[in-house]
C-alpha cells in the first residue's frame, strides 16, 4: 500500500489551522498536529480519524514562543522521521497587550516568525525527501520597516507586532532558497478575514465590521489553502504570494528587500546564538 503524504501544521487545534489539517486529511494526508491545548489536540486527532482512517495522525504538545523547546522538538522530530511533505506554518497569536516572550523578546515576533525559522532551517531535509516538498508561511499583506531596537521592550502597538513578523515571513518566502537551499516550495498565504477565535473575541463593532468586509468562515479558508497546496507543484508555488485563494503580485518592497533580509537574518543569528542552549548556528 502506498505510503501516505505528511502534512505537519502548527496551530492546527482552532481556526484556520484545525481546519487546513481536516482539509487536507481528506485529500489523504496523514497530520501532525502542533499546538498548546492536550484536549483540543486529543479532540483534533479524533476528528482527523474519522476523516481518514488511514493516515497515522499525531498531536505534539508545544510552546512555539520558546525556542530551547522548540529546538528540542525539532531535534527529536527529524531524528524520528525521514519526510515531509507539507508545512503550513499557521500558528500565531495576538495577546490582549504585548508581551515579551520567556526568551525576553516580542511574543508575536517570538512565535510568529523566530519558531517558523527554525521550522523553516531544521525541515528542509525532510522537505527535500519528499520530492515535492512545500513550506507555507501564513500572514497579512503589510510589509513594514522592523523595529529591532524595541524587539526586547515593544513600545509599538499589536497590529504592527503582527505586521511585523509577516515581513519577516515575506522575506523567507522571497529570498529562503539563499538561506536554506533550493529544491522546497516557499510561499505566503493571507487567509482574509476569517471567523476565528481572534475574531470572535474583539468587540462587536470590530466583528460587525468585519463581517462587511466579507469575513469568511475557518472551514473554507483551510479547504481553500489545502486546495492551493494539492492542486500545485513545487515550481508553480516557489516564492508565490497568495491572497485567498489567488496570486497576487510581490510587494516590490520585498523583491527589492534583500538587505532587509541580511539586516534580518544577522538579527536571526545572533539571537538564537545567545538564547538556544545548543549552539547549532
Amino acid at each position: 500500500m502506498e505510503k501516505s503524504k505528511i502534512a505537519l501544521v502548527t496551530g492546527a487545534t482552532d481556526g484556520i489551522g484545525k481546519a487546513t489539517a481536516i482539509a487536507l486529511a481528506q485529500k489523504g494526508y496523514a497530520i501532525h498536529v502542533i499546538g498548546r491545548n492536550k484536549t483540543k489536540g486529543a479532540e483534533v486527532i479524533s476528528t482527523l480519524e474519522q476523516v481518514n482512517s488511514e493516515g497515522k495522525h499525531l498531536f505534539f504538545s508545544l510552546d512555539l514562543s520558546n525556542m530551547n523547546e522548540v529546538q528540542h522538538f525539532l531535534k527529536a522530530y527529524t531524528n524520528s522521521h525521514n519526510t515531509l511533505d507539507i508545512l503550513v506554518l499557521n500558528a500565531g497569536i495576538f495577546p490582549k497587550e504585548m508581551m515579551v516572550s520567556a526568551d525576553g523578546i516580542d511574543v508575536i515576533f517570538a512565535l510568529g516568525y523566530m519558531s517558523r525559522y527554525l521550522f523553516s532551517e531544521a525541515l528542509h531535509p525532510l522537505l527535500i525527501a519528499s520530492g515535492e516538498g512545500k513550506v507555507v508561511y501564513v500572514g497579512t499583506s503589510a510589509i513594514v520597516n522592523i523595529k529591532y531596537d524595541q524587539l526586547t521592550a515593544p513600545k509599538y502597538n499589536k497590529m504592527f507586532a503582527t505586521w511585523q513578523q509577516s515581513t519577516a515571513n515575506a522575506y523567507l518566502v522571497q529570498f529562503g532558497d539563499q538561506l536554506f537551499g533550493e529544491g522546497v516550495a516557499r510561499l505566503h498565504w493571507l487567509p482574509g478575514i476569517v471567523n476565528t477565535g481572534l475574531v470572535k473575541s474583539q468587540s462587536r463593532f470590530v466583528q460587525f465590521l468585519s463581517s462587511m468586509f466579507g469575513m469568511i468562515e475557518a472551514e473554507e479558508a483551510g479547504e481553500t489553502l489545502a486546495s492551493i497546496l494539492v492542486n500545485h507543484n513545487v515550481e508553480e508555488l516557489k516564492q508565490k504570494f497568495f491572497k485567498k485563494g489567488k496570486q497576487i503580485k510581490t510587494s516590490k518592497k520585498v523583491i527589492n528587500g534583500i538587505a532587509k533580509f541580511e539586516e534580518l537574518i544577522e538579527y536571526t543569528k545572533q539571537f538564537l546564538a545567545n538564547t538556544l542552549e545548543e549552539k547549532v548556528l
